[in-house]
């Protein structure tokens, strides 16, 4: 049995405001505020232990070959299976997971979730935050958890050729992977919400949801909005960030510094930890927090768009 990415570990909800009050609408409509929590999850407990690494057998895939026989064997571990991504567009933990599936060849469709009434995931009365995956009728909970059962399902269908995917879980990767999560993630809010504008810069991709009707879209924006900027001074103080902008910039440089004179972090590929930077980075695309910081950043825009030339990604406007 393949050693989990990361030990099981109890996640605390990180709830970026507080829900409003049910809000009444001029025509009586009665609309349950439970506002997006951005998903933002937080492990209790950071011991550098937790994070376990399979020994590294001898290769037997080139690397020229790797990201080729990695989609190849995902593709296959999950043939037929109906897997549905609930979302919310500017999370960086789903877009985290769309990564990752993306390059282990995984098909799958995306729901988009309502921020204000989770109406789309009600079947999971005991989890309402995103991402969730639907495996069929298995439901899978929270970025670190469908990350492992995909991987070790591939794993554990492909015996014979897991060890292609020991560059992809290595160690550091991994280190990285955990870096996304516990720093990089948890700077992006306050630094899309300094000002009401940028708020609502951030929520305008609710617009774009056909699935939606026109009162779901117009409160979405309204009030997801105006909530996501009045609490950002709170994550502010929460997590002890001064300058938003500065501490995303030095945490950015952090990654920079990593990968310096390589392609990825995986080298000749994306690894774990390339994927994960660079899905959080992706939940922001087009705002104007990833204008500046990619206009700044000239060794991070090169890795970037080397990433979104692998995965086959679309530019978002």
């Amino acid at each position: 049995m393949f050693k989990r990415l990361f030990k099981p570990n109890p996640f605390v909800q990180f709830t970026p405001y507080r829900c409003f009050k049910s809000v009444h609408s001029s025509f009586g409509v009665l609309t349950s505020a439970s506002l997006l929590s951005f998903s933002l999850e937080r492990m209790c407990s950071r011991n550098d232990n937790s994070v376990q690494c399979a020994p590294l057998p001898n290769k037997n895939f080139s690397t020229e070959n790797r990201f080729e026989s990695v989609r190849k064997i995902g593709k296959n571990a999950f043939e037929g299976a109906e897997i549905s991504l609930f979302q919310y567009k500017i999370c960086p933990f789903c877009n985290k997971v769309k990564a990752v599936m993306d390059y282990l060849g995984v098909q799958y469709r995306t729901v988009e979730v309502n921020p204000l009434t989770k109406k789309e995931i009600k079947f999971s009365k005991d989890y309402q935050k995103v991402p969730v995956v639907l495996i069929g009728q298995d439901c899978l909970k929270d970025s670190h958890s469908i990350i492992n059962s995909m991987v070790e399902r591939i794993k554990m269908e492909n015996l014979s050729k897991s060890d292609i995917f020991d560059d992809f879980v290595s160690e550091n990767a991994i280190k990285w992977a955990k870096f996304a999560d516990d720093k990089l993630a948890i700077l992006l809010y306050p630094n899309i919400t300094r000002s009401f504008g940028e708020s609502l810069q951030a929520f305008s991709y609710i617009k774009k949801v056909d699935s939606f009707n026109s009162f779901e879209k117009y409160s979405n924006l309204m009030i997801g909005s105006f909530a996501m900027w009045m609490a950002q001074g709170k994550i502010k103080k929460k997590y002890g960030i001064k300058d938003e902008r500065e501490s995303l910039q030095k945490a950015i440089s952090l990654w920079t510094n990593e990968i310096k004179g390589r392609q990825f972090l995986g080298q000749n590929e994306p690894n774990l930890g390339d994927l994960c930077i660079f899905g959080c980075l992706r939940a922001i695309e087009g705002l104007d927090a990833f204008d500046d910081i990619m206009r700044d950043n000239v060794e991070l825009d090169k890795w970037y768009k080397r990433v979104v030339k692998v995965l086959e990604y679309e530019p978002i406007i």
